[in-house]
């Protein structure tokens, strides 16, 4: 950075409405997956340069703003907002995820009438009603589940709120909830992906750490929740998805955790159900029992299999599908147990649910 840039900061109160107009304008782009997926320094700088137009301009105009933010960082709203940018001390930069996160529960506390609406875009704190929150965390931590953490974010709301002398009103202070907030969550995502990792491998069969809309909804439909929406589950997905180098959307692992955690998918009890288990010791012995049937196994499904009518993409998959399995069944050295056999029942129960399907339309009478 040039030393002519150097003491040139922005007033405080023009830091924090920018940092105001900022979010406002992020969250107005949410359905541009594009923009919204973007980082927040990527972000400002994109929207620095649609304002002014001539990239020498914008980039004076970005260096002073993070200057600026860099200079007021002791005040939390802002210093929030620099842990987005990754100027953090200690460094401690924030996720596109918790990006996201942050806005959308900004965007909840604010739908109500009763905030204090006259000065809050430059207020160094920004104070959202206490009611909202408790509202937000009900509707999306209050499931058995998540019992423990719902109890700590009631607790940490309540160590937090403070009432307005003349209305009697609660309000928090937004930055501070979110960063006790975050530290909730990050436990929440770490308990998931331990639960979650073999429901993500027994579908990520070309390895290539992320899944596929087909592939999500076939999981679904095998060891997701009893009411099965295909709608309803490829919006989930659509809204989730990152958009790969071919334009074809997927999840990566990260993403599927996010997911599973927020719709509460894939628990470890759903995938015992599954596999009807109980203990480790089960799992070894139906590891056992598939290896001593494997052959046979593998012929009938081959039988299946070329006898559907199927597209030549879906046989295509199943057969590769099946390769996967049988390379891991004959590992000897096999460390992912669970997903192989969840790999293998979804793979045993989709191709006899195609068959029936195929036969319920043959046994159809004829339009007139």
């Amino acid at each position: 950075i040039n030393a002519e840039y150097m003491g040139n900061f922005l007033p405080v109160k023009s830091v924090l409405k920018q940092i105001s107009l900022i979010y406002a304008e992020k969250l107005s782009q949410r359905a541009n997956k594009f923009i919204w997926e973007q980082d927040m320094a990527s972000f400002v700088y994109y929207l620095l340069s649609n304002n002014f137009g001539v990239p020498k301009i914008a980039e004076q105009k970005f260096i002073i703003f993070i200057l600026s933010v860099k200079q007021n960082k002791q005040i939390v709203r802002v210093n929030m907002f620099a842990r987005f940018l990754g100027m953090a001390d200690p460094p401690m930069t924030l996720s596109v995820d918790e990006l996201q996160k942050y806005l959308e529960i900004y965007e909840f506390s604010w739908k109500t009438k009763d905030n204090k609406e006259a000065t809050w875009e430059t207020d160094t704190a920004l104070f959202v009603p206490y009611h909202k929150l408790v509202e937000y965390i009900r509707n999306n931590f209050d499931n058995p589940s998540q019992e423990a953490e719902f109890q700590d974010l009631r607790k940490l709301l309540e160590g937090m709120k403070e009432t307005e002398p003349k209305s009697g009103n609660k309000f928090v202070d937004f930055d501070m909830f979110f960063a006790g907030f975050l530290s909730v969550y990050r436990l929440m995502l770490t308990k998931t992906k331990e639960y979650v990792l073999n429901a993500f491998k027994a579908v990520d069969v070309d390895v290539d750490g992320k899944i596929t809309l087909q592939e999500f909804i076939l999981l679904n439909r095998h060891i997701g929740a009893l009411s099965f929406d295909e709608h309803r589950l490829t919006e989930i997905f659509l809204e989730n998805a990152e958009i790969a180098s071919q334009g074809e959307e997927s999840l990566s692992f990260h993403r599927f955790v996010v997911l599973s955690m927020q719709h509460s998918l894939f628990s470890e009890s759903i995938q015992d159900q599954f596999l009807g288990i109980k203990s480790q010791d089960e799992i070894l012995a139906k590891l056992k029992e598939i290896r001593s049937s494997w052959e046979v196994t593998k012929f009938e499904l081959t039988l299946k299999l070329q006898s559907l009518n199927a597209p030549a993409n879906i046989k295509q998959y199943w057969t590769n599908v099946g390769a996967f399995v049988e390379e891991r069944v004959k590992d000897k050295e096999l460390k992912e147990i669970k997903s192989t056999l969840i790999t293998a029942k979804m793979m045993q129960e989709e191709i006899t649910r195609l068959e029936k399907l195929e036969l319920e339309h043959e046994e159809e009478p004829p339009k007139e």
